[in-house]
């Protein structure tokens, strides 16, 4: 066996020690997002979180990892009536895979609507994460043997669990998302003979296509952060509104069909 064949078994067998490690820790995800749901129950104040639908887009999840270090990405899809079919998708001077959200639903207009039937996405993405820090606030006191820790992040909430013993460590990204059942309400979308053949195939075969994040852009181009600090700008600014396109789920299906991968 030559030395690159040597190289190239050294590295597959790592990898999938990576992937051992990293599946171990998904009971515990899962786990942790039962106990997560028995805490929402049917709590008035949980309003925002009753009925969201958990996806796992990140490759953590889907034994491609790279490090066991890997967070795992979990997606909170929200329910009705923040379902991307009861928004007009409208384009921003932010520039591509930014848009906001117009009500167009045939239902009564929700909360975070504003006056002009916009979603204040700030303003619903604050609201959630307010809730899921009480959620969570009970479920530490469920679970005495997690230590759980938890941060607000720009577009998700951080939340870290280890054993009482030190015997685990998972760290995962809750990320509120609303998702889209068809690729072409964006504005000026693509014909299908324009897309790549495996981004056709993903369209194709996916029932929600597109999703969105509830996060802003940058305050101005000399930031490093991808997203405006929740905080720090103008209620009035249009930032507030914007939401941003997440292509978790494409770029997992490009992976998947790769044969290089």
């Amino acid at each position: 066996m030559t030395s690159t064949e040597d190289y190239v078994d050294e590295v597959l067998q790592e990898l999938d020690e990576i992937a051992s490690h990293v599946q171990s820790r998904k009971h515990l995800l899962n786990e942790f997002l039962d106990e997560l749901r028995a805490s929402i129950g049917n709590k008035t104040w949980c309003n925002l979180l009753q009925g969201v639908h958990y996806r796992f887009p990140g490759s953590s999840y889907e034994k491609v990892g790279v490090t066991d270090k890997t967070d795992y990405d979990v997606a909170m899809v929200l329910p009705q009536p923040y379902n991307g079919d009861n928004f007009e998708i409208v384009g921003t001077r932010h520039g591509a895979g930014l848009y906001k959200l117009k009500w167009s639903g045939d239902e009564d207009t929700p909360e975070f609507i504003n006056t002009n039937e916009f979603l204040k996405v700030i303003d619903l993405r604050d609201s959630i994460f307010q809730q899921l820090k009480e959620v969570i606030e009970e479920v530490k006191d469920v679970r005495q043997d997690w230590h759980i820790r938890n941060k607000t992040q720009k577009a998700s909430m951080l939340v870290i669990v280890n054993g009482r013993n030190g015997e685990f460590n998972i760290k995962m990204d809750l990320v509120p998302q609303i998702q889209v059942t068809r690729w072409d309400v964006t504005p000026n979308p693509p014909s299908d003979n324009e897309l790549p053949s495996v981004l056709r195939d993903y369209v194709d075969q996916t029932p929600y296509p597109m999703f969105f994040t509830l996060a802003s852009p940058a305050k101005s181009p000399k930031d490093t952060d991808s997203y405006a600090a929740p905080y720090h700008l103008n209620q009035e600014n249009d930032n507030h509104l914007v939401v941003t396109c997440s292509f978790s789920e494409l770029e997992k299906h490009c992976m998947k069909s790769s044969g290089m991968i």
